[in-house]
C-alpha cells in the first residue's frame, strides 16, 4: 500500500458547466459560474463533430444561468455542450436529446 495524497484541483476558466435536464426534450438551462465578466459562447455539437447551435451571451462574475429553448428542431441523439470564452474550451458536458 501506498501513502493518501490530497490533490486540490485548481480552477484554471473559472467556469464550471451544468447542463439540466438530462435527457431533454425542448429546452435546456446551462449554469455555470465565472471568476470575471466576459463574453461567452455556448454550442451544441453533435457526435459528427457539427456545430447545430452557438450562441453568444454575455458572461458575469459569479453565477449565471441560461435558458434556451426551441430545441425541438433538433433530432433526438446525443450532444456536447460547450461554453468557450477568450477562444478556449473552458466547460462541457455531454446531453442527450429524447
Amino acid at each position: 500500500y501506498s501513502t493518501v495524497i490530497a490533490i486540490k484541483l485548481k480552477q484554471t476558466a473559472g467556469v464550471d458547466v451544468q447542463v439540466s435536464p438530462n435527457p431533454f426534450a425542448e429546452k435546456v438551462v446551462v449554469r455555470f459560474s465565472s471568476l470575471t465578466n466576459q463574453k461567452a459562447t455556448v454550442r451544441f455539437v453533435n457526435v459528427a463533430g457539427q456545430v447545430v447551435l452557438s450562441k453568444q451571451v454575455p458572461v458575469n462574475k459569479g453565477f449565471n444561468n441560461l435558458s434556451i429553448s426551441q430545441l425541438n428542431q433538433l433530432p433526438a441523439g446525443n450532444y456536447l455542450v460547450n461554453v468557450i470564452a477568450d477562444n478556449k474550451l473552458v466547460g462541457s458536458q455531454k446531453i442527450i436529446k429524447q
